[in-house]
This record gives structure tokens, sequence and C-alpha cells, in this order.
């Protein structure tokens, strides 16, 4: 397991040569990656930029206002402390998080027997490519398009006795049973302090009888493959996605999620991929997935042109409920996400994380294990 913590104090050894890549033409001023000198040079004269700079001071050709802090300070100061995977589960064991949201994707039900989609050789869209790509080939470049509303409506037969039997088939199946990591969840709420969990899974097993997890504690987003629910590509979302949504993220409010764990998901898809941004300033954020590169950019991301160019609007945003302006892109690595959230980063299996907080320290003096089921007060 590989883990970097609130202040991206990375071990995990490529994703910190990318952070350390980037990290050298950074404009605090603006909160900009400016991607090499020549473009830190030349945007540090430009108007915006002397522009922020003036606000910032109050006599920016005499120095600074006596005891008014520079950019950079300003920044240093309004950061959040750090926090460690050792801090994670000492809180987590001690009782520290009153209100925890997980999310989840397909990396938690892996290990169960089931497929998740974008492994190679392994996942879904690469059993699709082989299945279908000969007929159809756009599915060969975007396999997702063989699980969308409009290939349903274009090829209802071939969805009818193909396509849905073969998505069915992934995750109806008596064997498969639930994972360390869905019976964490099951844990937290028998604890008492799971406030909800928000998959993308269509298996069902968050809901499995032997968890004893409430349905109103489950969101499936993309529906269920066991209730003939799904969500294909090109759906709305459920109404009671948004309902949870405007109950756990309230708009007008601090906020009482103080920990979102997000496992097993490379949050690629909308509007999944914009919830994490929906933790309320100063929640915990954790980020465990087995690679996290993939987690760092999304199609929603500005490209490292933009970036030079001085980019600074989102290239998406999106409504989820009464919040009206949700960005899409991720802001795992972002900036200003470090004075939002303390966050770490983890990059490893779901079950091993949910093993190695069972082996912490706190945890084995209490005696912690994950097939208790304590009473709830």
């Amino acid at each position: 397991t590989l883990c970097c913590s609130g202040g991206l104090e990375f071990r995990s050894k490529h994703i910190k040569r990318k952070m350390e890549q980037q990290a050298p033409f950074w404009c605090d001023t603006c909160s900009l990656d400016l991607q090499s000198a020549a473009s830190l040079t030349e945007h540090q004269s430009g108007r915006k930029h002397r522009k922020r700079v003036s606000r910032l001071h109050a006599h920016p050709k005499d120095g600074n206002r006596p005891g008014r802090a520079t950019p950079s300070d300003q920044s240093f100061c309004s950061m959040l402390p750090p926090i460690g995977e050792d801090e994670l589960f000492e809180g987590l064991a001690l009782g520290r998080y009153r209100s925890v949201v997980v999310l989840t994707g397909a990396g938690v039900s892996t290990s169960a027997g089931v497929p998740d989609f974008r492994s190679p050789g392994s996942g879904m869209f690469e059993e699709i490519r082989s299945k279908f790509g000969g007929r159809f080939p756009e599915a060969k470049v975007q396999p997702e398009i063989i699980l969308s509303r409009s290939f349903a409506l274009s090829h209802p037969e071939v969805w009818k006795s193909e396509v849905e039997p073969f998505v069915r088939s992934s995750v109806k199946n008596e064997s498969i049973v639930p994972t360390a990591a869905h019976q964490f969840c099951a844990w937290l709420h028998h604890r008492g302090v799971l406030r909800r969990v928000y998959t993308q899974n269509v298996d069902g097993l968050h809901l499995h009888p032997s968890l004893e997890l409430p349905e109103d504690k489950v969101v499936e987003c993309h529906g269920s493959a066991r209730n003939n629910t799904l969500v294909m590509y090109g759906d709305s979302l459920p109404k009671r996605f948004y309902d949870c949504c405007d109950a756990d993220f309230p708009t007008r409010s601090k906020g009482v999620v103080d920990l979102m764990i997000v496992m097993g998901t490379s949050l690629q898809v909308a509007p999944f991929c914009a919830v994490p941004n929906m933790a309320p300033r100063g929640c915990t954020r954790v980020l465990v997935n087995r690679y996290l590169d993939e987690c760092l950019r999304n199609d929603f991301s500005p490209s490292a042109s933009q970036a030079a160019d001085g980019y600074m609007i989102p290239l998406g945003r999106i409504r989820i409920g009464s919040r009206k302006d949700v960005p899409l892109r991720s802001l795992w690595t972002d900036r200003k996400a470090k004075k939002k959230w303390r966050q770490v980063l983890i990059e490893g299996d779901c079950d091993d994380f949910v093993a190695n907080f069972f082996r912490s320290p706190v945890a084995v003096e209490m005696r912690l294990a994950l097939n208790e089921l304590p009473c709830r007060d």
C-alpha cells in the first residue's frame, strides 16, 4: 500500500515525480501551474496577474503593508494540516469521525469475482470489445457504447438477447458474496457513524442480507442488475441520488459529513465523479485505488496547454440537486483542495486498506474486528 497525505506527502514515487514536475512553475497568486519558466514569467507580467497582486498588497510598488501576509504566506496559513494513514486509522478506531460517507466503484467488488470495467485483459470493456467489436466496430474504440441507451434503442434485439444477459451474468451469481470493503461499510453502520454509501456498482453487494445494511443507507447510483433497474450510459440518474446528495451535502450549512472515503473508482463517469467535490470544508477526504494515476485526471480536467495559457475556468460543472455549480474535474491534486479538505491518497487494493486498518495499533489494542456487529446506541 502506498500513501500520500493531505499535504500531498506522496509515498507513491511515480505520482510524486509527476507533482514535482508541476510544482516549480506554480503561481501562488493565481493558483495556476504554468508548466515552464517562460510561461510563468510571461504570466507574471500579464495584466490579470498584476491586478491580483495589487489587490493583495496595499502598496504594490513599495512592498507589503506592515502586518499583511504575502500571497505565499496567505496560502500557507490557510492550508489545513496534513493527515497520514496512521492518524486516519486512529481517528476511525477512536470514533472521532461521526458522519462518514463512502463512495465505491468496481474496485470494491473485483475480489468477489465481479469484473471491473477498465482493467487490461480482464475488464468488462475488454470483453465487450472481443464479444461485440466485430459487428459493431465503434465498440472497439468506445466499448461503453454497447451499454448505452442509444444502442439499446437502435439495436433492441441485440440488447435484449445478448447485452442485457451479458451484464447480468457478470453480477448475478450466487457465489458472489460481499468483500472486506463491503463489510467495512457495514461495520461503519453498526458503529453508528455511517451516513451513506454511494456506489456505482450494479451488483447489489452493499445490500447483501449478510451485511444487515438498511436500504436507506445505500444509494445505487447506476441502478441494480439484481432488481432490473440498470442505469445505462445516457440515462439520468435516479431521483434518489439527487435527493440524498441534497440531504448529505446541503448548500446553506456547514455540512455534517466529516469523513469521505472513496474506494475502487477512477472517478471518470459523470455525475458520480463530482460527488467527492461536494464534501464540506474541513472534511477529511480519503482516496483508495489500485492505480491512483487513473483518478487524478478525467475528461473534465484542463489540459497542460490550457494551464500554460492561464486557463482558470473549469471545463465542466454540473448541477446536483440544489448545488448548481459542482466541478466535475478531479481536485485531488489541486492546490486549493489542501485549503478546503484534509486528504490522504492511498495506492492499493480496497480490501488491503480495510485489513491495514484492523491491523493498526489502536484497532488491535481496542480489539476491533471486521466481523463484529456492535449494537448501535
